[in-house]
């Protein structure tokens, strides 16, 4: 893949209400001389959080932030409506996206006031769960850090 081959533009095509899942997973970019992401990130977050629609998703290699993250989570806890806040839950995973760092999430949640637990998932995920006031009103991030390697060959380009 290329950094342009899935971007905001290409989501944005797409009718944002009547999406449910989004799945950018498994990438790889050929060429990559330094850390490739695609430019799928936090327009497309904030069109489906503007359009009361969250879809599952599981972005790899993508441009979201944390703050982007946290603020598509609130979104989502502010969109239930009150007849829906008993038992609702949600899955956001995000994969080797460089610009979402777990202990920053952790921290963003809290200033924001949102109760974040976090566990450990299968293999290399970490899994951060968000509930409200309700305790069985619960949104799961997920986050899998870059690998070692990708680690180093972006510190010795900083």
């Amino acid at each position: 893949m290329r950094a342009d081959s899935v971007t905001d533009a290409h989501l944005a095509q797409l009718d944002a209400t009547k999406v449910r899942r989004v799945a950018i997973d498994g990438v790889r970019f050929t060429h990559a001389r330094r850390r490739a992401v695609l430019r799928v990130g936090n327009e497309s977050l904030r069109r489906f959080a503007a359009q009361k629609n969250f879809p599952t998703l599981v972005l790899d290699r993508c441009s979201v932030t944390t703050k982007m993250v946290c603020d598509y989570t609130e979104d989502w806890f502010a969109s239930a409506a009150e007849s829906e806040k008993s038992v609702r839950s949600q899955i956001c995973t995000v994969k080797r996206c460089a610009a979402v760092k777990g202990s920053q999430f952790e921290v963003e949640c809290r200033k924001r006031g949102l109760h974040c637990k976090r566990r450990r998932g299968s293999g290399s995920l970490i899994l951060y769960n968000i509930q409200a006031e309700h305790a069985q009103t619960e949104f799961t991030v997920a986050t899998q850090p870059l690998e070692a390697d990708e680690l180093k060959k972006a510190d010795e380009q900083q």
